[in-house]
């Protein structure tokens, strides 16, 4: 008996080549059993499609190229891969969807899954459209890839993308790495003023995430690698960038063209890096710096003493009692800054013109959960970068 793909491919090779390329419709193509032709069908496909302007046709070549090992077509998707870079790969416009786009991502899957060396200029013009793809392609390059990711994380929107570029660097700090993690830290003080004898409230946060659905567009055109950075290792993951909080790489194959896939699990995912350890709020980029400079200083982030959510519970006596308190309780944040500022120096992973012009974001929660709630004096501190908000808080009845 004759197999349905040796058929489809005796099909394929008399056919003309202008009728196949030209005008065959989606589910024409599907019928052909592409996912299934063997490799020397496959190979003469690729020499044809790869030069078509057709960006399903492109996809399956590229999908022929991973799945058979096809080497000596490399060269070839990478020239591909540098043209999109200088034509559209560096637009900040990554909502703006294209088939050109999904083609391009089954040429990434190959260039990835092949081992390809893509130059680290090109790598970096991807990420507007192509986050995941771009990291993967940098952590591999043997070219100094220090500028390119201090930029990713510059202009990183996803805790997982600025994680996995900040992992990458502490491997080797360039130069501005370590005034970039002192720039992202936040000391989030809290101080509660109490009646005598009162006990703390409780304080709480929640949230929710929601996963996207299939692409629906791309139903007949090959499968493709879907990747997702992960702060949680699974079965399925790969260590990606080690840390003191490492970044796993998953790839699941499939026929969802998205830069960047969305499924359950990275909402919970997400889900982890929201909710945490502060009392009322975020676990954020703030955290994980603080666990980098520790990591740079040779402490592990449960031994590092950079409490990002400090907490004083005052009970109200006098005003002067009242403002000494809070002033020591500020300062005491500075000095922690200040010397970690100087042990980063000290190991030369900050210069002197960064320390002096470093500065200390610290915001100053005031929260008065007095029964009797008087007017409590402002608080001015000389540092610009301390803000100091008010908030009454009633008793539950």
């Amino acid at each position: 008996m004759v197999r349905k793909a040796a058929v489809c491919l005796g099909i394929a090779l008399l056919t003309p080549a202008s009728i196949i390329v030209g005008q065959r419709p989606a589910a024409d193509l599907q019928q052909l059993g592409l996912e299934q032709l063997d490799p020397t069908g496959a190979i003469q496909l690729t020499t044809q499609w790869l030069d078509q302007r057709d960006p399903r046709l492109l996809a399956w070549a590229a999908f022929w190229i991973e799945r058979d090992d096809q080497f000596q077509r490399v060269p070839q998707l990478l020239d591909i891969v540098a043209h999109y870079a200088s034509v559209a790969g560096g637009s900040p416009n990554s909502s703006n969807w294209t088939d050109e786009d999904a083609a391009l991502l089954a040429v990434l899957d190959a260039l990835i899954c092949l081992h390809a060396d893509v130059p680290a200029s090109q790598a970096e013009a991807l990420y507007a459209k192509f986050p995941v793809q771009a990291l993967v392609l940098l952590s591999r390059s043997h070219e100094d890839t220090g500028e390119a990711l201090l930029r990713i994380l510059d202009r990183a929107q996803w805790l997982t993308d600025w994680l996995a570029a900040a992992d990458l660097l502490a491997a080797k700090p360039p130069a501005g790495f370590g005034a970039r993690l002192l720039r992202v830290i936040s000391i989030d003080a809290t101080l509660r003023v109490l009646d005598p004898g009162q006990d703390v409230l409780g304080e709480g946060w929640g949230g929710d995430c929601a996963s996207s659905g299939e692409d629906g567009l791309h139903q007949n055109w090959p499968p493709v690698g879907g990747y997702r950075l992960s702060a949680r290792q699974s079965p399925a993951s790969e260590l990606f960038a080690t840390g003191e909080n490492p970044v796993y790489l998953i790839r699941a194959p499939g026929r969802e063209y998205r830069s960047r896939t969305q499924t359950a699990e990275e909402c919970a995912d997400r889900f982890d890096f929201v909710l945490g350890k502060r009392p009322w709020g975020l676990v954020t980029v703030s955290d994980l710096g603080r666990d980098l400079i520790g990591q740079l200083l040779g402490f592990r982030k449960d031994n590092f003493g950079l409490e990002l959510d400090p907490a004083l519970n005052l009970t109200w006596t006098t005003t002067k009692a009242y403002t000494e308190a809070a002033n020591a309780f500020v300062r005491e944040q500075e000095e922690r800054l200040v010397n970690i500022a100087l042990e980063l120096k000290a190991r030369g992973l900050l210069t002197q013109q960064e320390a002096e012009v470093a500065g200390f974001h610290i915001e100053l929660r005031i929260l008065d959960q007095r029964k009797q709630k008087t007017l409590l004096p402002d608080l001015v501190f000389a540092n610009p970068c301390i803000a100091v908000t008010y908030q009454a808080v009633d008793l539950e009845d």
